[in-house]
């Protein structure tokens, strides 16, 4: 695709050209909204036996994200239990990440104290906002004719950047979406990374998680969920926001909804190997792991109006530095959620009880708890799914070719 249309965010429409319409918004109040998002902010120290530790040797493991923070701190957990790794990260890490192939070294090394033998530890380079680079890792893993056992989809942004931008009235109607950034593949920048790649790269490996015996599927998705848009639905594509605010938590959602249906869809599926596999979405606490490194620091303009563009992102850092928590705190819950036996659903917490076992659920943390209502809504669940299928093949008509089950809705 052109990189011409690097700033365009595109209006999705189905593919007979009629505009597909979102069900009724579902609006749970605003105060169990908050009860939910304080609930995240649990800073409960953990120790190693909150967490099931099993050999993984001869395991294959792929987690995006994993040069820095939490996928970092879950691939040193994975090499002591003997995995292989495939550390998928971007080439030109920012300055404030650690280095790819420091996590390797401290991988290998704790691969060596846990006496792990013939253990394989990779960095495969991947750019989330280039489809054409997800697409490539994928077909990298192909041609190794290996099964994988665990993906963690794990990368992505924050909207930090968008910190003090909007747009005027008379913007609004000039350049809709002018405002955003847009990728090469004409999404906008945190909806691609944090949402839309995830769901390309797990289409394009679920043959080959298809192919072992207990395959897992692990989202990072958060809290800030349940700060989505109260109409969060008529944003899927981005358009009609007025600032970055609602971006991060408005795409958090819509991935707990999307593996929501996945899962329900795979449970379903004709393939046996398809009904074995297993995706849940985890908030892995508020980690200090530099996500929301402001990526441009200058905020024009000074006095009272720099002050007030900043207030945001201030009021934000303030109520996570209550609840902050180390990356290695923060990566206990990918591991608990890609190792915890299947029959476990999870451990209830706040009053709330474990739904046993399967997929698609939502853990806040190591405890299982609920999500948005949205994600147990058959029709909100179709809408993202289909609006997903559209934003992928517009970037490539052929690219994601799934079973029928998958493209139809679901009984």
């Amino acid at each position: 695709m052109s990189s011409d249309s690097a700033t365009n965010i595109p209006t999705s429409h189905p593919p007979n050209g009629t505009s597909l319409t979102p069900p009724p918004p579902l609006n749970p109040s605003w105060s169990w909204r908050i009860r939910k998002l304080l609930q995240g902010g649990n800073h409960q120290l953990l120790t190693r036996q909150d967490v099931p530790h099993c050999d993984l040797s001869g395991k294959w493991i792929l987690i995006t994200g994993s040069n820095n923070g939490i996928g970092g701190s879950a691939a040193h957990f994975f090499a002591e239990c003997g995995a292989n790794l495939i550390l998928a990260c971007r080439p030109d890490p920012p300055a404030h990440e650690i280095r790819p192939e420091e996590v390797v070294a401290e991988c290998r090394a704790r691969g060596c104290e846990a006496a792990a033998e013939d253990q394989s530890i990779e960095v495969w380079n991947v750019n989330f906002s280039r489809l054409s680079s997800v697409v490539a890792l994928a077909e990298r893993w192909r041609e190794t004719g290996r099964g994988l056992d665990i993906l963690c989809n794990n990368a992505g942004i924050s909207s930090a950047f968008y910190a003090g931008v909007a747009r005027s009235t008379s913007e609004e109607k000039e350049a809709e979406g002018a405002w955003m950034r847009g990728t090469e593949d004409g999404f906008e920048l945190v909806h691609q990374i944090n949402f839309l790649a995830h769901c390309l790269l797990t289409f394009l490996l679920l043959p080959f998680l298809a192919q072992t015996s207990d395959p897992r599927i692990v989202c990072t998705t958060s809290n800030l969920q349940f700060f989505a848009s109260v109409d969060v639905l008529e944003h899927f594509d981005s358009s009609g926001l007025r600032s970055g605010d609602s971006l991060y938590g408005n795409n958090k959602l819509f991935l707990q909804i999307w593996l929501s249906e996945l899962q329900h869809r795979l449970s379903r599926a004709e393939k046996e190997e398809y009904r074995r596999l297993q995706i849940d979405g985890v908030h892995p606490g508020t980690a200090d792991t530099g996500i929301w490194h402001r990526q441009d620091t200058a905020v024009e303009g000074s006095g009272l109006n720099s002050w007030l563009k900043r207030l945001p992102d201030r009021v934000f850092k303030r109520f996570a530095s209550l609840s902050i928590i180390s990356p290695e705190q923060g990566a206990y819950a990918i591991v608990n959620a890609a190792v915890k036996p299947r029959e476990e659903g999870g451990k209830g917490r706040a009053g709330e009880v474990g739904s046993g076992g399967g997929g698609g659920k939502y853990f806040n943390r190591i405890w299982e708890t609920e999500p948005m209502p949205h994600c147990s809504d058959a029709r909100t669940r179709e809408f993202v799914w289909t609006k997903t299928l559209e934003e992928l093949r517009a970037y490539d008509q052929d690219l994601v070719s799934l079973p029928p089950s998958f493209v139809q809705p679901p009984p």
